[in-house]
C-alpha cells in the first residue's frame, strides 16, 4: 500500500503532460458512462455529444454499426450487468472505448467499442450454488464501477467541445481517466485524464497508483499515471476485484466485502468508498447497504439492514455525497423501513433522513437531480405515482409529507421499470423527468419539473408506444428508448421459457427530447428481447445487449482510430 501512495507523484506529474495534450486537441472530452445509470444521480445523461444532435440525427446518418456475439450462460433471467464505459484505455495499440459487462457465471467482458470486437474477458473461479430462484438467481449480480463524482456540477463545460470523435482526450471531472488526491471532489481540483501519446497502461509496462489522503474526509481514489483507472467489481463470493481496464490484471489485493453469495446490486464507487446492497435475503442475508474503503491499511465494510424491504434498483448520491436508497415493501421489525426513501451517511451508512408512505411499495431507483441550488429527487411506486422530494428534507418534519406526489396510473400495479427514471435539462435550463412504464403496451412519460419556492411536476409528452420500455438515456438532447419486447405477466408462476417464448425482439428509438416526437427507429435489426441490463452511450453510438447474448451498437459512422 505504501508503495502505491508513493506512486502518486508520477502520477502528478503525468497531468501536465495531459494538459498539454488538452491544449493540442483545443478542449474537453465528453463525460463518461462511469457506472450503473451514468453517474452517481443515476440520471442517464449525457450533456454532450461531438457527433449525435438534433441537426446530425436529421441527416439520416445514425443506424446499425455492429453486433457481437458474447459466451455467456445465464441464471434465471439474469443475463448481463448494466454497463460501465471506459472512454481512453491506453494499451499498446493505442486508446479504445470499452464497455464493460458483469455476467452471472462471475465473467467480466469488455467490449472495443470501436471496432465491435471482445477486448478480454476475465473469469473469477468462484463457486456458484446450485439452487437459483428469480429473486435469488446467485452468480455475479452486481454491475462494475469506476470512480465516479457525485457533483453534478463539475460536468459543466469549461471549454469549447471537441467536435471530432476522438477518444484519448482529456475526460470529465471524475469522470475521466486519471484521477489522484488533488484532483478529487474535495481535493480542490479537477480530476484528469490522459491524452493521446501517455504512457501505456500498468498492465504494459507501467506502475500502478493510488490516491492518498481525504480532504475533508472526502476524495480518494487510485489509478495509473496512464489514465488507466482500475475497474472495480464484485464476484459472487462477496470479494472486490479491481481489474486494469486494458489488460484485466488486478491493479489491487481483492478485497472481502459481502458475505457470499447475495443478490448485489450495481457496484457504485464515489468519494473513494466502494457500495452495493443486498436484496431480497438471498443466502440469508439481511436486506441492507454496504461501503467499504479499499484503499484503508484494512479494509473494513461498514452496513446498515434495512430491517423491512429491500433496496429497490440501486442507491443514487446527492452533490454532496449523501446516500439515497428507496426501500420497497415488506414486514419491518423495530425500527426497520418499508415504503420508504432514506438518506445515509455516506461513511457510517447511519440513516439521516427519511419519507414513507404505507403502502407506496416504490420500484425505481431514485434520481437526483439540482434545481435551484438543491438537490431534488424523484422516484415511484408499483401504481405508477411519481414521488417528488426534497434531498435537504425529504419528508418534511412528518416524514410523510413529500413536495409532489403524481395520480397512480390505472389499470397496472407494475407500471414502472424498476431500474430507474432519466434526467436532464435542456438548453434553456428546463429540467426534464422522463419515466418508462408498462401501462398498456408502454411507454416513456416526459415531465417538466416547475420552478418556484415548490417545485412541482408537469406532464408534457407522452411517447409512442414500447413495448416493455427500458429505462432511457439522453444524449445532448436526443432521448434514446429501448422497448425491451419481453413479457412481463407480473405472475411469477410463469416460466422462464415461456416467459422468452411470448417477448418479441427489442427496438431502440431515438426521440425528440422537447416534444417525444419519434426521429428513428432500428427496425429489426436486434432478433431477441431485453432483460436486467440497458442502454448505454460513449461518444456517438449507443450500446444494448439483448438476451441472446449479442451486444448491439447504433451510432453515427466515422473512421476508426
Amino acid at each position: 500500500m505504501t508503495m502505491l501512495r508513493n506512486t502518486l507523484t508520477a502520477g502528478v506529474l503525468g497531468v501536465a503532460a495531459v494538459g498539454l495534450a488538452w491544449t493540442q486537441l483545443g478542449g474537453m472530452a465528453n463525460q463518461e458512462w462511469s457506472t450503473s445509470g451514468g453517474d452517481a444521480q443515476r440520471s442517464a445523461w449525457i450533456r454532450k455529444d461531438p457527433l449525435i444532435s438534433k441537426a446530425a440525427m436529421a441527416t439520416g446518418k445514425f443506424g446499425f454499426l455492429w453486433k457481437l456475439q458474447l459466451n455467456n450462460q445465464a441464471r434465471q433471467r439474469t443475463y448481463f450487468s448494466n454497463p460501465a464505459l471506459v472512454g481512453n484505455a491506453m494499451g499498446f495499440k493505442g486508446f479504445r472505448s470499452l464497455t464493460v459487462l458483469t455476467a452471472p457465471s462471475n465473467t467480466v467482458f469488455a467490449v472495443d467499442n470501436d471496432f465491435g470486437t471482445l477486448y478480454w474477458d476475465k473469469h473469477f473461479e468462484v463457486a456458484v450454488p446450485t439452487a437459483s430462484t428469480a429473486a435469488c438467481p446467485g452468480g455475479m449480480t452486481a454491475a462494475a464501477s469506476r470512480i465516479t463524482n457525485p457533483n453534478p456540477a463539475s460536468f459543466l463545460p469549461r471549454g469549447p467541445i471537441i467536435r471530432s470523435p476522438y477518444r484519448g482526450a482529456l475526460g470529465e471531472p471524475g469522470a475521466g481517466a486519471q484521477t489522484d488526491a488533488a484532483y478529487l471532489p474535495g481535493g480542490g481540483g479537477r480530476a484528469n485524464a490522459a491524452g493521446r501519446g501517455a504512457a501505456p497502461d500498468a498492465g504494459r509496462g507501467g506502475a500502478a497508483a493510488a490516491g492518498a489522503g481525504r480532504a475533508g474526509g472526502r476524495g480518494r481514489g487510485l489509478s495509473t499515471p496512464t489514465g488507466a483507472q482500475p475497474i472495480a467489481v464484485l464476484s459472487s463470493d462477496g470479494v472486490l476485484h479491481f481489474v486494469s481496464p486494458v489488460s484485466a490484471k488486478e491493479r489491487l489485493k481483492p478485497v472481502p466485502f459481502i458475505p457470499a453469495n447475495a443478490n448485489a446490486t450495481d457496484l457504485s464507487w464515489v468519494s473513494g468508498m466502494v457500495y452495493t446492497s443486498t436484496i431480497n435475503e438471498c443466502g440469508g442475508i439481511p436486506n441492507g447497504v454496504w461501503g467499504i474503503d479499499p484503499l484503508a491499511d484494512s479494509p473494513t465494510a461498514v452496513s446498515w439492514k434495512t430491517q423491512g424491504g429491500s433496496v429497490v434498483g440501486t442507491i443514487a448520491f446527492g452533490s454532496e455525497g449523501i446516500i439515497y436508497a428507496a426501500i420497497g415493501a415488506g414486514r419491518t421489525a423495530d425500527g426497520g423501513f418499508a415504503n420508504a426513501v432514506v438518506a445515509l451517511d455516506p461513511q457510517t451508512l447511519q440513516v439521516k433522513d427519511w419519507f414513507t408512505q404505507a403502502g407506496a411499495n416504490f420500484v425505481s431507483t431514485p434520481v437526483v437531480f439540482q434545481r435551484g441550488g438543491k438537490d431534488l429527487l424523484a422516484t415511484a411506486s408499483a401504481d405508477g405515482r411519481i414521488f417528488l422530494l426534497d434531498g435537504a428534507s425529504l419528508g418534511g418534519a412528518d416524514h410523510k409529507t413529500p413536495l409532489q406526489v403524481t395520480a397512480a396510473q390505472a389499470g397496472s400495479q407494475t407500471s414502472v421499470v424498476a431500474a430507474g427514471f432519466a434526467s436532464w435539462e435542456d438548453e434553456s435550463g428546463v429540467r426534464w423527468l422522463l419515466v418508462p412504464s408498462t401501462t398498456g403496451n408502454g411507454a416513456i412519460t416526459a415531465y417538466r419539473v416547475k420552478a418556484g419556492a415548490t417545485p412541482s411536476l408537469d406532464k408534457v409528452w407522452t411517447s409512442r408506444e414500447m413495448v416493455a420500455p427500458l429505462p432511457p438515456i439522453v444524449v445532448n438532447g436526443i432521448v434514446y428508448a429501448a422497448a425491451s419486447g419481453e413479457f412481463a405477466p407480473g405472475d411469477a408462476a410463469v416460466s422462464n421459457a415461456e416467459r422468452a417464448k411470448r417477448s418479441s425482439p427489442a427496438v431502440l428509438y431515438a426521440l425528440d427530447g422537447a416534444t417525444g416526437k419519434e426521429i428513428w427507429n432500428s427496425g429489426k435489426t436486434m432478433a431477441a428481447f431485453v432483460h436486467g441490463t440497458g442502454l448505454s452511450s460513449s461518444p456517438g453510438q449507443v450500446y444494448l445487449t439483448t438476451s441472446d447474448n449479442v451486444m448491439y451498437a447504433f451510432g453515427m459512422p466515422y473512421e476508426r482510430q
